[in-house]
This record gives structure tokens, sequence and C-alpha cells, in this order.
């Protein structure tokens, strides 16, 4: 399956001396050096590289005119220049790149991510809707258009692309999961890092590297009315992590306590009964098994989650 994954720029990243860096600190060396980072770190093949710049941006929503955003609250932000009431908005490519590059918000980067990825949902909705995907003409001269705007690996030229953008046409009108490398912030020698959760991170490459339709992980609000609880086991510092994660992924991290259940070395998820779809999600992005509840066990009042901490959340 085709999915879109994102990596937030300040993820904490080894190069090949086991030195660690921002993610974004690893562009400096170009386009090669960025792709060799990312398959040591995370064990993904990577067969292309485009890097597209913003007029490349720009050119691609002036093509379609403006790309529709629908917000449930006002987003003002001095510094990316977005300046919008809560409603629907017809955005311009100006107006577009103030609102993708806003990291407005409790979580910050993870805040910018979420809006670029439902950018470009709305953009691919655009393209279906004006029929520039199933208009070869118009299609390849998007492509056209970006191609000028875009740094590639030496195989991934524009007839590479025009390729890429036909099979485009059938993906566009379905659902493509978009997610996020699952992380947690921390300070470390000074500077301020993301630190991917390793069972959650795993659990997504291992699925893309087998082709696996990654599980779902609800919406933005989905994920915002989920109230999940947090049995610590004695491990109060996988707790802090496995909470912070939750947070930055746009969860309801209700509380922790020393709860009712051992998970032991694996992390798990427990089902209340009704929330099943919750509890589906919680698990995907903790790469965490999910199951029912104990016998004679109940989940904290009004949590929809339970998430018993085990000894792989420090690992």
């Amino acid at each position: 399956g085709v999915s879109l994954v994102s990596f937030p720029r300040d993820l904490r990243v080894l190069d090949e001396d086991g030195d660690a860096h921002k993610l974004t600190e690893t562009f400096l060396e170009g386009p090669d050096h960025v792709v060799d980072v990312l398959a040591a770190n995370f064990g993904i093949p990577i067969h292309h590289y485009a890097e597209v710049s913003i007029l490349g941006f720009l050119s691609v929503v002036e093509t379609l005119g403006t790309v529709e955003i629908c917000l449930d609250e006002p987003l003002r932000d001095r510094k990316s220049g977005a300046a919008f009431e809560a409603g629907c908005h017809d955005m311009g490519p100006e107006e577009s790149l103030s609102y993708i590059r806003s990291r407005r918000g409790a979580r910050g980067d993870f805040e910018r991510i979420e809006r670029q990825q439902i950018f470009l949902k709305a953009m691919l909705k655009e393209m279906v809707s004006s029929r520039t995907l199933v208009d070869l003409p118009k299609l390849f001269a998007v492509v056209e258009r970006v191609a000028d705007n875009v740094t590639t690996d030496s195989g991934l030229g524009p007839t590479t692309m025009r390729t890429l953008a036909e099979e485009l046409r059938g993906l566009a009108a379905g659902d493509v999961p978009m997610v996020v490398v699952p992380g947690y912030t921390r300070t470390i020698g000074g500077k301020s890092y993301v630190i991917a959760y390793r069972p959650g991170a795993e659990a997504l490459f291992a699925a893309i590297r087998d082709g696996e339709v990654l599980a779902p992980r609800g919406s933005k609000e989905e994920r915002s009315e989920t109230s999940v609880a947090i049995w610590t086991g004695g491990r109060p510092e996988g707790a802090e992590i496995v909470a912070n994660t939750l947070a930055y992924g746009g969860f309801d991290a209700a509380g922790a306590g020393p709860g009712d259940v051992d998970a032991g070395a694996t992390t798990r998820v427990y089902v209340v009964p009704g929330f099943e779809d919750q509890a589906g999600w919680v698990g995907a992005m903790l790469g965490a098994p999910v199951q029912s509840l104990p016998v004679g066990v109940e989940g904290p009042e009004g949590a929809q989650v339970v998430v018993a901490v085990g000894d792989d959340a420090t690992a």
C-alpha cells in the first residue's frame, strides 16, 4: 500500500560516526546524506528523493487556483503570517504557505505536521474535483512546474515524475494513510530533540517494509476526543514517555496511576468496551498489542482506552 510518513524536523538521528543531530541539520550535507541517515536509523529502503522548494509548492497551488481548508478555531501566527478566522477558507499560494508553516499550538512542530497533512489531503481533493488527475495535459503541466523547483536524485527526472503522477490518479480518490513518526521531546546536551518512540516507530517501519496498509490512527478530531489512562506498573519513566508520545500524537492522555495490571516486558493497550476503534488507534501509534481487559478488571472512570506500560517503553 501507499502511505505518507512525516518526520519531525527536530527528530534525533545518528550519523555514520554515531554523532547525534536533528534531522533538519542533516540537510546541510545534501540529499544523499539525508537518505543515508534515514535508511540507517530506521531500516527503510529509499529509492528516490525529491525536495520541493517553496517556489515549487507555490506553483502547484497557483496551478490549482485555491485549496479549501476548514478551521475549527481561529489561527493567528505572526511568525508564519497566518491570520484566519474559524470557518472555511479558499487559500491561494501565499495563504497556503502561511498555513502549512505555522507551528502555532501546544505541540509545536507536530501541529505544523498535522496542518501539512491536512493541506495535502485537501490539495489531492482539489485535484480530483478539478479533474487535474484525469486530464493528462493539465497533470503534466503541474509536474513540469514542480520539476523546475525540485531537487531530486539522479534517477528521478521529469519522465519518472510523470509516471508517478499518473499512478497518483488512482490514489487521490482513496484515503492514503498519513502518519507521523511517534515521538516525544527531550533536552539532551542543552539541545531540544524529538525522540522517536522506539516500539511505535519500529512497528510503523516494519509495516512499510512489508508493504502493509497502515492501521488507522484516527483523525485529528477523533484523537483529541480519545481519553487515555496510563497504568505505570512501577515504571514512572516509561509512563512519562508513553504519556508524552500520546499527547504529541494528539490524544488526551488523561492521567496515570499504578493500575491493576503489570504489563511486563511489553506495553499493552486495553480495550474499554464500546471504544474498540479508539484502542486500535492508540495501539497503532504505540506499536503495542491491543487486547481486552482481564476478567474482573475495569478501566479508570472516564477512560476510553487504558495503556499498561511495559519495559519496552524505555528501550
